[in-house]
């Protein structure tokens, strides 16, 4: 054996180290990456949640807010004229609260319209013959599809 091939030898197992060493931290990095990005879209569904825990909440107490405001119209008036002070603030408070009631309640709305005009649309394009799901469906699927289904 020639003293340069061992020279060559060791220094390609240390390349061959160093190289496998680089590959082993870059995968720890990319690991760590993908945690933080995992953990950071957990957070952010968590709090999505926690939001619309605390809308709903908001509309369970607005329906109760409601309901008291109008057991305190059937009251007398010596009563609402004692609480005046305090019934400005949540007179606002209220009043912010039924604006978002009605805004949620024009969004369903909207879709509830929205969606109704679709399924119209789709039964008016059937019993005109452009669309007939069925067989639109079965014409469009290649031979395969309809091997493997049978």
């Amino acid at each position: 054996m020639n003293e340069k091939f061992a020279t060559f030898a060791d220094s390609m197992y240390a390349a061959e180290k160093q190289a496998r060493k680089e590959v082993e931290e870059r995968n720890k990095v990319q690991e760590t990456i993908k945690m933080a990005l995992a953990a950071k879209k957990e957070r952010e569904i968590r709090e999505a949640a926690t939001l619309v825990r605390a809308e709903k909440a908001g509309m369970v107490a607005s329906s109760i807010s409601k309901f008291n405001s109008e057991l305190r119209k059937e009251g007398s008036e010596s009563e609402i004229d004692s609480r005046r002070g305090d019934s400005e603030y949540t007179g606002k408070k209220r009043s912010r609260e039924e604006r978002e009631l009605e805004e949620a309640k024009k969004e369903r709305d909207a879709l509830r319209h929205q969606r109704k005009r679709e399924i119209e649309r789709d039964r008016r394009m059937e019993v005109a013959g452009k669309k007939n799901s069925k067989s639109l469906r079965d014409e469009e699927r290649d031979i395969s599809e309809k091997i493997a289904l049978g």
